[in-house]
């Protein structure tokens, strides 16, 4: 997809995306994931049930299921669902691959060559980012910092991977970072932080009629349309 001439805006310096759903097409796996490892315990779960807590930090979505259906939602549970969710997420990432979604690749070359930094951020544990960063192939020279919930103190909903993004790449004002997710969970997370922007996708777990509800700075089809978004924008300063 070629990209369009125009520069970021001057006070641009970070974008922190998120990853299922948002750069990679796996928002299946994750669902299925779930599904599976509430069934290991008898438990019985939809896609539904899922849905309104994907982008959480995976221990937190996983309490919230078991509330809503007035299940024991104590430590140990939740950690042995937690337990059975990777292992099963894991399996199906390697057996099905997983892909970028279609334009991220060059978004992430576009921002970087004119300056902006870029950083991946998820729900997942640390193994799993790992594992997906393997599987893509951007363990190195892709984005300049890759983190998950397990790296601070609490996943999204809170602004504490925003945060902890900003530190590691050397930016000090959330006005200047841009946070981009296709869940509610992601942008409520930039809403805390207090980015500057706070842009939906459509293309994962959420839709855009979803999205609007958070009134984002804007709800674009994929991170394929940011260059042309944040080229726009530049002019508009």
């Amino acid at each position: 997809m070629s990209q369009p001439a125009g520069l970021p805006p001057s006070n641009l310096q970070l974008v922190a995306f998120d990853i299922s759903g948002t750069t990679v097409q796996a928002t299946e796996h994750v669902s299925e994931a779930f599904v599976q490892a509430f069934q290991r315990f008898g438990i019985r779960v939809t896609e539904g049930d899922v849905s309104p807590v994907r982008g959480m930090g995976k221990p937190r979505a996983i309490s919230e299921i078991l509330s809503t259906l007035g299940a024991d939602d104590d430590e140990e549970v939740v950690g042995s669902i937690h337990l059975a969710f990777k292992e099963i997420l894991a399996a199906l990432y390697r057996e099905r691959g997983l892909t970028p979604i279609a334009g991220a690749l060059e978004t992430f070359r576009w921002l970087r060559s004119n300056g902006v930094k870029v950083a991946l951020t998820t729900g997942f544990d640390r193994q799993t980012l790992e594992l997906v960063l393997q599987i893509l192939e951007w363990e190195s020279g892709v984005v300049d910092a890759a983190i998950c919930a397990e790296d601070v103190p609490e996943g999204r909903p809170a602004p504490d991977m925003v945060f902890r993004v900003m530190e590691l790449t050397g930016v000090g004002d959330p006005g200047k970072v841009a946070v981009v997710g296709d869940t509610l969970s992601d942008l409520e997370s930039g809403e805390r932080a207090g980015a500057g922007w706070i842009i939906g996708v459509r293309s994962g777990a959420h839709t855009g009629e979803q999205l609007a509800a958070r009134q984002p700075s804007v709800i674009l089809d994929s991170v394929a349309d940011l260059p042309a978004f944040f080229s726009q924008d530049a002019y508009l300063e």
